[in-house]
């Protein structure tokens, strides 16, 4: 664990511009493996596998490949997380037959749920966007993303810069109303959502950008502000804990106002 965690730290040594350099992370990932695998039921070690195979997946991997089999084994890990927590309510599927409610309740004393549920949640959004919507449809990705970010959102919302609702408000944003399938998308949670994620975090650039591409979309006689609010945040410069996430999502918000300038 001590070895995961310092190299968690360095994860974003000898990075480039956008990308990790990957050694760090997979010391990091190798580390808090071997944790796990010494001590199964430590979900410590699991979320923070968890976690660093999101930033592996996510900032050093290029091939689609590396990063399907990175995320589909998050998912795994993530699952047996799960499985692990259920155990308060007799089981898995006893667990899953519970209402919202009745899960936080059993969850709210369980240690480290929050994290799993988070992490997990955070694996089957990239997993569905790697491996394609048709199969994403199918495993009933959105769904999963929306019911686990929803009990994170309950047992902690300030999680990963009020990630929960960061999340959510995506989802609801981005995901098309289909019926019997996402019937459910709402446009208003996602502006809740994400105006409650840039509440939490008021440092996060990602959370701004997402709460400015909404506003931009869905809220025409907001326009004029949503472009004030992208320009002002490019004058951001990424925070030193976050370096590498930050300057990501800076990049993106300026490839949105060259789209929108076009």
């Amino acid at each position: 664990m001590a070895r995961g965690d310092e190299a968690w730290r360095r994860r974003a040594e000898g990075r480039s511009e956008l990308n990790a350099a990957p050694r760090p992370a997979a010391e990091a990932v190798a580390a808090y493996g071997e944790a796990l695998e010494g001590s199964p039921s430590d979900l410590v070690a699991r979320w923070k596998l968890l976690r660093a195979l999101v930033y592996q997946g996510e900032y050093v991997l290029e091939n689609r490949s590396a990063r399907l089999a990175t995320f589909a084994r998050g998912l795994d890990l993530g699952e047996r997380g799960i499985d692990q927590l259920a155990e308060v309510a007799g089981g898995r599927s006893a667990f899953d037959r519970l209402e919202l409610a009745g899960k936080v309740e059993a969850l709210a004393g369980a240690d480290q749920a929050a994290e799993i549920y988070y992490w997990t949640c955070i694996h089957w959004g990239l997993w569905g966007r790697e491996t394609g919507a048709l199969a994403a449809v199918r495993r009933g990705v959105a769904g999963k993303v929306r019911d686990y970010a929803e009990i994170v959102v309950r047992l902690d919302e300030t999680l990963d810069d009020g990630g929960p609702h960061r999340i959510l408000g995506r989802l609801h944003f981005e995901a098309p109303r289909v019926p019997l399938i996402t019937g459910w998308i709402d446009r208003d949670t996602a502006r809740h959502s994400l105006e409650r994620a840039a509440e939490l975090a008021p440092d996060s650039a990602l959370s701004r950008l997402h709460l400015i591409e909404m506003i931009h979309r869905y809220e025409p006689d907001r326009r004029d502000e949503a472009f004030e609010m992208l320009r002002e945040l490019l004058t951001w410069t990424p925070r030193a804990e976050r370096p590498l996430e930050d300057a990501r999502a800076l990049a993106s918000a300026r490839a949105v106002l060259e789209e929108w300038t076009r």
